[in-house]
């Protein structure tokens, strides 16, 4: 054969080659292009998705789950369980594809494959939302409690969505003293959206007696329960006219506290204040509470002319009459100008007065009584500072007071 003839079947091989990987090129190209047109468009629209790239399991259970929704029709959700299983069959790892299974297999009343499927949906991912809440409805149609908050936590740990989902169904579920015990336990583990549950219930509980049950047992176990929780609790059940019980949730938090006597006599408690500990009132007076290593001292201040309440605690004093006593610094107002102790009815009609005197007077000791009639449960105890004339204002101090007992009927 001539060297031409070489060169010519060389050529023909050569390019019947190229144009074998060309095709094989192109055809990679075609199949890349698609899967990541497809893969792309998977949330925007799984049906266009699906027909670029119909081989991807990921987005025929995509396509699945948009005919399995709450308003599909039965020929919906047949379709959607053929790609569902042909979802698994190109890839048995798609969660998707094995919850669309199993939540439509609930609807139709199967639940032994529902539970099959989305216990499945479970081993392979936590993360998906859907499994947990049937698994959620599961337990509870079941009255296992203790299940039903394992997949609580499991979601409200998982997913981003689940706190709007089910923080609602929770405060309504404890009501139930038994539902209580169990979320007692499983707050107990100090879980990452207990905080957030704990403070969203108090606000939204509309029973703030169970809520108050909760947050005692979660003192109890040791959560930290926030200080927030606790004064909206109160708030609420002091707003109802639940005295009775509003008085015994803060005596668990406050040992050795009376209802015939004040609190903090000397000023010492540190954390935030719940109704029942003192609270400032700064009605155009600035007061604050500096405290010191053995009890601490109320400071107020006011321009010429300005008064106002500066502080106050609420109290649930039973019918009787109790004395008033109390020591002030730095007062040198003259007399009738100085700052009053009053008590008044939550209704709002006052009891009586006690006057503060200049610090001069008596070492700065004031007292006085007040009498508390029958059908005044809840009373508030203020410290008023009255306008004073002087360029200086009024200003002054008090490092203790307390309300006790004369005599009980």
């Amino acid at each position: 054969m001539s060297g031409r003839g070489v060169r010519r079947t060389r050529s023909t091989l050569e390019w019947g080659v190229r144009v074998f990987f060309a095709v094989v090129a192109l055809t990679a190209g075609y199949i890349g292009l698609s899967h990541t047109l497809g893969y792309a468009l998977r949330y925007a629209d799984p049906a266009q998705a699906y027909r670029i790239a119909s081989h991807d399991g990921r987005i025929t259970a995509l396509l699945a789950r948009t005919l399995s929704g709450p308003a599909a029709t039965i020929e919906d959700r047949v379709r959607g369980d053929r790609l569902a299983h042909t979802a698994l069959h190109q890839d048995p790892t798609v969660v998707v594809a094995a919850t669309v299974l199993g939540l439509n297999a609930g609807i139709r009343g199967d639940t032994v494959t529902a539970r099959h499927f989305l216990t499945y949906a479970e081993t392979l991912s936590r993360r998906e939302l859907a499994p947990q809440l049937w698994a959620i409805e599961d337990a509870v149609a079941r009255k296992d409690i203790p299940l039903a908050l394992r997949h609580y936590d499991i979601a409200l740990r998982t997913s981003k969505q689940a706190p709007d989902l089910l923080f609602p169904v929770l405060v309504t579920a404890n009501a139930d003293s038994a539902v209580r015990v169990e979320l007692a336990r499983t707050l107990a583990k100090k879980p990452a959206w207990g905080n957030g549950f704990v403070d969203y219930l108090s606000m939204s509980g509309s029973d703030p007696a169970t809520v108050a049950d909760l947050l005692r047992r979660l003192v109890y176990v040791g959560f930290p329960v926030s200080q927030g929780a606790r004064t909206t609790v109160l708030k609420k059940l002091l707003a109802q006219g639940r005295i009775d019980e509003a008085w015994s949730y803060y005596s668990s938090l406050r040992s050795g506290v009376d209802r015939r006597h004040s609190r903090d006599a000397r000023f010492v408690q540190k954390d935030t204040p719940t109704p029942f500990d003192w609270n400032l009132r700064e009605d155009g007076v600035h007061a604050s509470i500096q405290r010191g290593a053995t009890g601490g001292t109320v400071d107020f201040s006011a321009p010429s002319g300005v008064g106002g309440i500066v502080l106050e605690q609420t109290q649930l004093l039973p019918e009787g009459t109790y004395r008033l006593e109390g020591h002030s610094l730095g007062v040198l107002q003259d007399e009738g100008g100085t700052p009053y102790w009053s008590l008044r009815c939550h209704a709002g009609n006052e009891l009586n007065r006690i006057d503060v005197p200049a610090s001069s007077q008596a070492g700065g000791v004031f007292s006085g009584t007040f009498k508390v009639p029958a059908g005044c449960p809840i009373q508030m105890l203020e410290l008023t500072v009255r306008p004073s004339e002087a360029i200086t204002g009024a200003t002054g101090q008090i490092d203790r007071v307390r309300i006790y007992p004369v005599y009980q009927k």
